[in-house]
């Protein structure tokens, strides 16, 4: 039998070191066994993930080593402007990304198939949720890396949506090789918002939430779901009491998510990150061999398909709390979130003017 070969575009990423080990590892469970009679991996490393890594890794992929499928973590900008290197040859294309910025309206062919964890929907959910709880000023306070993508748009729509008339917005000056978040610190303690939200990684997250505590800030905080990541964050209990939204998380009760991370952990003999569920879930898509648009992994029933674009998933808003000496992520609402093609959320997210061409947390 001519076995399928799969070309994977893969990115560096210095919050998740292991990105290309833990996607691949979910991507391979989503397979029966005795997958290497069937499959035949190339693999490109694209980098940063602009687009003429890009570019020439697709072209090298599909016109040198001749892959019946391509499957990459790729950013929504970039893969828009390769459509001229794979829909002329007819080879699919499956992307993957955080969902850091919201899909374009022209982000639709038949070949382009699109899977995302649409971040920009939960922090538009966790931005609405926030305002109906606490009402008043909201504060938005984020380093100069997260304002390049559309997070902190879609929170502040999210609140004007609830009837936030005004926000403060601030952003972390960058200061190669200084960690310092005090500014952020500072800026909470003059403002006094009604409740602030944060969007930091890796050192800036843990320190922002020591110096939060240590001067002894009152503001109903909410975060990246990131920053409540257990694999992320050395202190979880920094968190306590913080608030954040995400369509996944490890720890979600849903009965397909525990016989995902159950047959992952037993697999590996470690904890699925948020790649790991992603490569699964397109490794289900490649199992049938691209003849579906829709599979039922460990978020319930996701659909793949550009045409049009889909992202129903429901988004989950939570509470970190300690329970019996234990810091736990409590779910308090379930929200349908807001559509990717809503006008309002389009017009107003400002996706022209700005945004890296890196895949969010991939530097």
């Amino acid at each position: 039998m001519k076995k399928m070969k799969i070309g994977f575009l893969i990115p560096y990423s210095g919050v998740f070191p292991s990105l290309k080990e833990d996607f691949l590892q979910g991507f391979l469970l989503a397979f029966p066994r005795g997958w290497e009679e069937r499959l035949s991996f190339l693999y490109e490393f694209i980098q940063m993930g602009d687009l003429k890594k890009v570019q020439d890794a697709l072209q090298k992929l599909i016109m040198f080593d001749r892959v019946n499928v391509v499957v990459g973590i790729v950013s929504n900008n970039v893969i828009a402007q390769c459509t001229d290197i794979y829909v002329p040859r007819k080879i699919p294309v499956l992307i993957n990304n955080l969902g850091a910025r919201i899909p374009d309206q022209h982000f639709s062919n038949p070949f382009l198939f699109y899977n995302s964890l649409h971040l920009w929907k939960s922090q538009w959910s966790m931005g609405h949720w926030a305002q109906q709880q606490f009402g008043g000023t909201p504060s938005i306070n984020m380093a100069l890396y997260e304002s390049g993508y559309s997070l902190h748009e879609c929170f502040k729509l999210g609140t004007a949506a609830s009837g936030a008339e005004q926000v403060h917005l601030n952003i972390l000056k960058y200061t190669p090789g200084n960690v310092d978040a005090t500014p952020l610190v500072d800026y909470l303690l003059a403002q006094k918002p009604a409740h602030a939200h944060v969007l930091l990684s890796g050192k800036e997250a843990h320190h922002f939430l020591e110096q939060y505590h240590a001067a002894g800030c009152s503001a109903n905080l909410s975060v990246s779901p990131f920053m409540a990541d257990a694999t992320l964050m050395p202190d979880m209990s920094l968190l306590e009491n913080t608030h954040h939204a995400t369509t996944w998380s490890v720890d979600l009760p849903a009965d397909e998510n525990k016989k995902f991370v159950d047959n992952y952990r037993d697999g590996y003999q470690e904890t699925p990150t948020v790649f790991s569920m992603l490569g699964y879930e397109s490794g289900l898509m490649v199992a049938e061999e691209m003849q579906v648009k829709q599979v039922k992994g460990p978020r319930g029933d996701v659909n793949f398909s550009t045409e049009p674009l889909s992202a129903l998933l429901p988004v989950y808003i939570r509470k970190t709390v300690k329970r019996n000496g234990q810091i736990i992520h409590e779910q308090i609402s379930k929200e349908p979130g807001i559509s990717w093609s809503d006008e309002a959320l389009i017009r107003g997210s400002g996706m022209e003017a700005s945004g890296w061409q890196n895949p969010y947390l991939c530097v």
